[in-house]
């Protein structure tokens, strides 16, 4: 039996394969490929054509699961054609209908983001109707109330703007999403998706197709609850082949060795795109090119949000998974020095750095530090109480599960249990470290951590985590260039790093906006900071005096 789920899909070489295969020798799937593919393209150099002559194959592998589920989720970049879709699949679905005898007097409705594209939408279906002699007679419209009719059947499809006193009263047979992420910057757009569902809700087989590029800035709400069932779908965690996952994003933490900038790879955010001459599709990979170029050549603020516009909007990428795009250097280079192991500690100094947390909201990170023939080593283990991790937002939890499959991230029932296994991790490190150590890092996070550290383990120095800093942050940007900088890809501290912005010479979270506030976390990112400053301004005490 054929299954949504597709845990593979960061593997894929080509658009097609994000989607999983749907079920073969279908007689529905070949009626609706049939259906959509007659939609009449009436704009660019394929306008006059069916869909059927340039449908690309993840468009209908996309079309062919359509009439298997209950619930279509796409992430797609933008200008991949998605409107177009959108537009093919709900008059495909109204003939499919009207065909079989179905759903007389039905419902579509097509939310869009707001007005100006509920008309392009419009236009898109109405235009259509009237390119193709054999449907144009079949439909009456109404351009004011942006609504199609099948005559004879009573079916009609209705293009609503996100404002809730269109949507009340509507019961759609199918709800047709354009563009889900407006719902994290509008509640009122949130409400209006709600609204929709629960009046579908009451139709026998209802159906939702919802296509959306990723928000600009982080995406909160409905959006974030939306893209989490998702991607649980999509990966196997959570069992439902009547959800098809369709979600074109890079995969940031699961592939570290692939980057936005390598073209061969932004299949995985712009499916349509052309890549070889006299191919089909929305856009050519040249024309992508020199839109990145022309904002990464723009030096000044405007040309770094235009940047990380283009990674969100183009490439699928989440504000919280963006990384190079000149943020920080050493977010940019952070990926090159991953290494699959660390050489041995051996008897080499060996730098404890701590950012202390009750681990309720921010984790608790120790930063182990040493050098090696010149390269500097750095391992990440963090803490975080049961409660703080069943807390954690649906995108901070991602990370949080994969730290802690990776053995990177503790979770432990209690603040005190946090201490006590610092503590004990410290002690161990100490106990084999052959070259002396020195501890410190952040005093002030915990109300009389210092105090207690020192009668538990040894003398610790307090860092200041003001701008003195900036000159760590520095030296660790320079290292990380000059590829004199190595660490396993932690997830949760490689999350910290890309996390970390520059404001002057202060280091603040990517979210923290005008508050200094914010929900990203960089605490493993600022103990490694505090580490290399302890590596610069301190002598190196040794074993013998740790231990005796």
């Amino acid at each position: 039996m054929a299954t949504t789920a597709n845990p593979n899909w960061h593997q894929a070489t080509s658009a097609v394969d994000v989607i999983a295969p749907p079920p073969t020798d279908s007689a529905a799937s070949d009626k609706f490929e049939k259906l959509v593919g007659n939609f009449v393209l009436t704009q660019g150099p394929l306008a006059g054509s069916r869909l059927s002559s340039c449908i690309l194959p993840w468009q209908q592998r996309l079309v062919r699961w359509v009439p298997h589920v209950s619930e279509v989720a796409v992430k797609i970049g933008k200008g991949s054609g998605k409107s177009v879709l959108l537009s093919a699949i709900a008059l495909g679905s109204v003939m499919d209908w009207v065909t079989s005898g179905t759903y007389k007097r039905g419902l579509v409705v097509i939310l869009a983001s707001n007005v100006e594209t509920a008309r392009i939408v419009f236009n898109h279906l109405l235009e259509s109707i009237f390119a193709d002699d054999f449907l144009k007679g079949q439909f009456s419209t109404n351009t004011q109330q942006r609504f199609v009719k099948h005559t004879e059947s009573g079916i009609v499809v209705q293009i609503i703007p996100g404002v809730l006193k269109r949507a009340v009263g509507l019961r759609p047979n199918l709800l047709c999403i354009d563009e889900l992420h407006v719902a994290s910057e509008s509640r009122e757009f949130g409400d209006v998706v709600h609204q929709l569902k629960s009046g579908g809700a009451n139709n026998s087989n209802f159906k939702t197709i919802t296509i959306t590029t990723a928000p600009v800035h982080g995406g909160q709400g409905v959006y974030l609850d939306w893209l989490a069932k998702a991607r649980a779908i999509r990966d196997g965690k959570i069992k439902n082949d009547k959800f098809l996952p369709v979600l074109y994003e890079f995969p940031v933490l699961q592939r570290p060795d692939i980057s936005p900038d390598d073209s061969s790879q932004w299949f995985r955010g712009m499916p349509s795109l052309i890549t070889e001459e006299g191919g089909v599709g929305t856009m050519t990979a040249a024309a992508m090119e020199a839109e990145l170029q022309n904002a990464l050549d723009d030096a000044d603020v405007a040309g770094l949000v235009a940047y990380q516009n283009l990674l969100s909007q183009r490439l699928g990428i989440e504000a919280d998974e963006r990384q190079g795009g000149g943020l920080t250097l050493l977010s940019e280079y952070w990926d090159d020095c991953k290494t699959d192991a660390l050489p041995s500690l051996a008897s080499n100094p060996a730098f404890i750095a701590c950012d202390p947390s009750s681990g309720l909201s921010d984790p608790f990170a120790v930063i182990l530090m040493y050098e090696v023939n010149g390269v500097l080593c750095v391992l990440s283990r963090q803490w975080l109480t049961e409660e703080g991790f069943s807390r954690a937002p649906n995108k901070l939890r991602r990370i949080y599960d994969q730290a802690k499959e990776a053995r990177e991230l503790i979770v432990v029932p209690t603040t005190s249990e946090i201490e006590s296994g610092v503590f004990s991790y410290i002690n161990e490190i100490i106990s084999r470290a052959g070259g002396g150590v020195t501890c410190g890092g952040d005093a002030a996070g915990l109300s009389g951590f210092k105090e207690r550290f020192e009668s538990a383990v040894w003398t610790y120095e307090p860092i200041s985590q003001g701008w003195q800093l900036h000159a760590a942050f520095e030296r660790m940007c320079g290292l990380a260039f000059d590829n004199q900088l190595l660490h396993l890809g932690q997830p949760l501290l490689t999350a910290n790093v890309k996390n970390l912005r520059l404001d002057g010479n202060r280091l603040k979270k990517a979210d923290a906006g005008e508050s200094g506030q914010g929900q990203a976390k960089i605490d493993g990112a600022m103990a490694m900071l505090s580490g290399l400053q302890l590596q610069s301004s301190n002598p190196i005490l040794s074993i013998e005096g740790l231990v005796g």
